[in-house]
């Protein structure tokens, strides 16, 4: 069981690690909890700036809903922990985020990680503030952790088929 503190200001946001290539320890990084995400995704510049190689994504396999010029890609996170718990390599598109997301969140946390989990979401009411403020993550693995190779495996070509991502995301007018 995994247990996860989640903060909200509109969105949940959520801890993870990642190993980053341009440094020697994994990297503390606050990802949006984002259920409706085909797929991990994470801002392009954080991509680069952790060095990793940016594919071009496979034929057939889009990203629509996210604000940016630059063309999607996709990469392999080569460690991703949540809550001390390594999960391994895993396949996240790559995006040049639109300006007012990408100062509030690095990252999407998609279903191709949370599907792999059954999910208890306990929000938490701030009668100060009247409204909620946090929320408690309880992912339970549907699998023996210990027999998932890595959750790179949802990535589509590898599973002989293809699928888009749709992401609904606050637009700034």
């Amino acid at each position: 069981m995994i247990k996860l503190d989640a903060t909200y200001d509109y969105v949940l946001r959520v801890k993870t690690e990642i190993a980053r290539k341009t440094a020697k320890n994994p990297t503390l990084f606050e990802m949006t909890y984002d259920p409706g995400a085909g797929t991990t995704t994470i801002h392009r510049q954080f991509a680069l700036d952790s060095g990793y190689k940016i594919h071009k994504l496979p034929q057939g396999e889009k990203v629509i809903g996210l604000g940016g010029n630059a063309e999607p890609g996709y990469t392999i996170i080569p460690n991703f922990r949540l809550d001390g718990v390594d999960l391994g390599p895993v396949y996240a598109h790559v995006i040049q985020f639109h300006d007012d997301l990408a100062d509030r969140t690095l990252g999407l946390l998609g279903m191709n990680v949370l599907s792999w989990f059954r999910i208890t979401q306990d929000c938490h009411w701030n009668e100060k503030l009247r409204r909620h403020d946090s929320a408690t993550l309880l992912l339970e693995p549907k699998f023996d952790v210990n027999d998932i190779i890595s959750l790179d495996s949802f990535m589509p070509f590898s599973r002989q088929h293809r699928f888009g991502s749709a992401f609904m995301v606050d637009r700034y007018v």
